[in-house]
């Protein structure tokens, strides 16, 4: 059974049976929530466009009813919007994609988010889309991979120093942001430090957090809430009636679908390479804005232009691009140790997890064997990370005593 999350305000059943927010000692409809956001982003717009905005087409998710869009469309009303089109995620996101202009042809939306999941499966015939299946967990985001990883953390904490700041707000707070950032880094990178000095203090004095966290560390944390999506997969595709083989194109959308671990079994699952031709965080918003453009017919080419901002010298241009070429050679070989540390780290990772989930087959002698191998390999990848961190922090000493030696020469 799925846990659900905890909110700060209390639900509370209307006369008409919906559920209401009270909070503050008020309380208020969908409507008016969805409103006050919506009210933000009608400032956002204007303050940005420099004229006033009375127009809009919003997003919902494919699987709301009839009566949550009409739902929306009041929150656009009490915002001073006229509502245009409600319109589906996927829809909109493939209309980001372009899909509209392609063949006829089924494809699959991967919605990823900060607090919720969506898959859905669409047909598009001569520009017309059609939801054939949708699925979804409203309680799976990237949020969910923050606490992973945050527990993760606490828990390291506890055991190194044997102290236990759960209880401290402040302190769990900045563990909160660390693990994000950790988290996005580790998207377009193998490893990552998470550094919070003076996170708390015990009778020995201040405490400071000072951890490692690789890649495969975080993809073993996250692993079964990724599982979780690719179920949610399987399901949409029987429910639509169709096979993996029948996906033409497969979006992604939402932050967290930029996860390597994310996009691999996506890809296993759905037998092909998905889509990253648009920003997975703006896909929905910006085909919102080609539905609104098709909609009062301004849809023109754009051309972008990107200008200098004439913030640096030639010269200052030139002495950078020398340096990169200098540290390249070195930069690259350190990558390249670092992915195979990972690499391998990985590879321990799942051979663990399958020892334990096949473990009624293996034989416990061999098996326990087999674990013990794997823990000495971890040791051994540890002991050779920190090895490559003591050469980067002793090579960084010499090349800045270099640096003032040289600064003070020309001085002389």
């Amino acid at each position: 059974m799925i846990k659900k999350k905890v909110v700060p305000y209390k639900i509370t059943k209307a006369q008409n049976g919906d559920a209401w927010v009270e909070a503050q000692g008020k309380v208020y409809s969908p409507s008016q929530v969805g409103a006050y956001v919506l009210m933000k982003m009608k400032e956002t717009a204007e303050s940005y466009l420099g004229t006033t905005v009375h127009n809009a087409v919003v997003t919902v998710p494919a699987y709301f009813n009839d009566s949550q869009r009409h739902a929306v469309k009041d929150a656009g009303q009490i915002a001073g919007l006229n509502v245009l089109r409600v319109i589906n995620e996927p829809t909109a996101a493939a209309l980001a994609y372009g899909l509209d202009k392609s063949d006829d042809k089924i494809i699959a939306v991967y919605d990823l988010g900060g607090g919720t999941f969506d898959i859905s499966i669409l047909e598009i015939q001569k520009g017309v889309f059609e939801v054939k299946s949708t699925n979804g967990d409203t309680f799976l985001g990237g949020e969910d991979f923050d606490n992973h990883l945050v527990r993760f953390l606490v828990d390291t904490f506890k055991k190194e120093q044997g102290v236990d700041f759960t209880k401290d707000p402040m302190a769990m707070q900045r563990v909160r942001e660390a693990a994000e950032k950790a988290k996005c880094e580790l998207s377009s990178t193998t490893q990552t430090d998470i550094n919070l000095p003076y996170i708390t203090m015990d009778a020995s004095g201040p405490k400071h957090m000072a951890l490692k966290i690789s890649r495969a560390q975080f993809e073993k944390l996250v692993d079964d809430l990724v599982k979780r999506t690719i179920e949610l997969c399987r399901k949409a595709l029987h429910d639509a009636e169709v096979k993996s083989s029948d996906i033409k194109e497969v979006l992604l959308v939402g932050g967290m679908s930029r996860m390597p671990k994310v996009q691999e079994l996506v890809q296993q699952t759905f037998g092909r390479q998905p889509s990253k031709a648009v920003n997975p965080d703006e896909a929905v918003a910006m085909g919102a804005a080609i539905q609104g453009a098709v909609l009062v017919g301004n849809v023109t080419d754009v051309l972008l232009l990107i200008q200098s901002s004439g913030g640096l010298s030639k010269d200052q241009i030139e002495n950078m691009v020398r340096e990169a070429e200098k540290h390249a050679a070195e930069d690259a070989e350190k990558k390249e140790l670092v992915e195979t540390i990972n690499q391998a780290e990985s590879v321990v990772h799942d051979t663990d997890a399958k020892i334990k989930e096949y473990a009624d087959q293996i034989n416990p002698e061999q098996a326990k064997a087999i674990l013990e191998k794997l823990d000495a390999i971890l040791e051994k990848l540890e002991a050779l990370l920190t090895k490559l961190d003591d050469l980067e922090e002793e090579s960084r000493r010499v090349s800045l005593f270099c640096s003032f030696n040289k600064r003070n020469m020309k001085r002389s």
